[in-house]
């Protein structure tokens, strides 16, 4: 199970290589890309900030990651980290204090937003 846990997250990075060119990532009003800031919370805040990751952990093992749609509709999206239910997402901590999140989030109702999330960066579908 482990060979295949990192043959995925070897994937992944290939693809995101791949693809990075293809992708447009949002573009703030001074031309840089938006990228998330990582907080640590227990629960899922009440009042998120817009350019937040919010890592969930009550405990030692994170259980979800929560941030707001990147696209400005103002909706909380919760993303499941427990291995045992699905869906199931996975994050990876970068040494630069960012992340990526994979497989990418691809909202099926409201906005229908579909993005990824590499290097704390907003890559869009």
């Amino acid at each position: 199970m482990k060979r295949l846990l990192n043959f995925f997250s070897w994937l992944f990075k290939a693809c995101c290589l791949f693809v990075s060119d293809k992708l447009k990532p949002i573009k703030a009003s001074n031309s840089t890309p938006l990228g998330y800031q990582i907080d640590y919370s227990e629960d899922v805040p009440k009042n998120m900030k817009n350019d937040t990751v919010y890592i969930i952990q009550d405990g030692l093992e994170p259980e979800s990651l929560a941030f707001k749609c990147p696209c400005g509709c103002n909706s909380d999206i919760i993303l499941n980290l427990l291995e045992d239910a699905s869906p199931r997402w996975r994050y990876e901590m970068l040494s630069n204090d960012s992340l990526n999140i994979y497989p990418s989030i691809w909202r099926k109702s409201g906005c229908k937003s579909h993005f990824f999330i590499v290097e704390s960066i907003v890559k869009w579908v």
